[in-house]
C-alpha cells in the first residue's frame, strides 16, 4: 500500500525493485556455502528486519544462545537459501530466479566481505548461467 501510495503520488505507474544478495558460488558447494555462513556473522545483528519476514527471529535467537561463537555453522540450509546465494552455481541461480519471480528487477549480486575471489567465480561459474537464463 506505501509503493501504491508513493507511486500515485509521484504520477508514476511503474516501480522497480532492487535486491542486494551476498553470493558465493563454487563447484565445491559446500565450501561455498559454510563460506556464506560464516560472512552471515558479520551482518546478522543488523538483520532483524529479514529474520522477522522471514518468521524466525525467535529460532534465530535462539541458534546464537545455543551454539555461541559457532552459531553460524548451525544456520539451517533452508535459511541459508534465503538469505544468500551460496553453493554451487545451480544453488544460487535458484535463489535469484525466486528473487527475480517475486518481482525483483535487478539482482545485485554482493561479493563476501574480504573474499576477491568472489568476483572471478561469478563470471567464471554464474554469469554463463544467468546468460542462458536472460539472454537479453
Amino acid at each position: 500500500s506505501h509503493i501504491n501510495a508513493g507511486k500515485a503520488q509521484a504520477g508514476r505507474d511503474a516501480h522497480h525493485v532492487v535486491t542486494y544478495v551476498e553470493t558465493k558460488v563454487s563447484p565445491d558447494g559446500a565450501a561455498a556455502r559454510a563460506a556464506a555462513r560464516r560472512s552471515l556473522a558479520t551482518w546478522w545483528p543488523w538483520a532483524d528486519i529479514h529474520m522477522e519476514a522471514l518468521g524466525i527471529a525467535a529460532e534465530a535467537e535462539a541458534l546464537v544462545a545455543q551454539h555461541g561463537d559457532h552459531w553460524p555453522e548451525h544456520v539451517p540450509d533452508a535459511w541459508l537459501d534465503e538469505l544468500a546465494a551460496a553453493g554451487t552455481p545451480d544453488q544460487a541461480l535458484a535463489l535469484i530466479e525466486r528473487l527475480v519471480e517475486a518481482g525483483s528487477d535487478s539482482v545485485i549480486l554482493q561479493p563476501l566481505r574480504n573474499d576477491p575471489s568472489c568476483l572471478d567465480e561469478y563470471a567464471k561459474w554464474l554469469m554463463p548461467r544467468l546468460k542462458a537464463r536472460w539472454p537479453g
